[in-house]
């Protein structure tokens, strides 16, 4: 992946993932996973790493939307780094809409168990 390709999504940095706009979601969930690789590569391990992957105030702020098959999702920007290392983990396993903390069906896991990753604030909009 080119150093200019990344740019558009990565902070100059690299310490955080740039807010997108709703208008202009990632296409692919190939796409989506190499934005969290690159991000999650460049920001393991280090003290001095940031550990969220959104440069944001508020947890519920959505930083990055994917748009797959006439569905959107988005992922907010207080995911943490062990929430990304974890899905990253999972990535051979399909996608599920699991409840949210509050009951929604809208939060969307990879996890083999259908169970919540910590950290990991990704949801299917409805």
């Amino acid at each position: 992946m080119s150093e200019h390709y990344m740019s558009d999504y990565l902070t100059d940095d690299r310490k955080y993932i740039k807010k997108m706009k709703r208008s202009e979601p990632l296409q692919s969930k190939e796409m989506f996973y190499e934005v969290l690789q690159e991000w999650y590569n460049w920001n393991k391990g280090g003290e001095d790493r940031i550990t969220q992957i959104g440069d944001v105030e508020t947890g519920n702020t959505k930083v990055v939307h994917l748009y797959l098959n006439g569905n959107r999702y988005y992922l907010n920007g207080d995911t943490k780094i062990s929430g990304v290392k974890e899905f990253l983990r999972n990535r051979d396993n399909p996608w599920k809409i699991i409840p949210n903390n509050r009951g929604r069906m809208n939060k969307v896991t990879n996890d083999e168990y259908d169970e919540g990753i910590k950290g990991f604030f990704f949801y299917k909009e409805t």
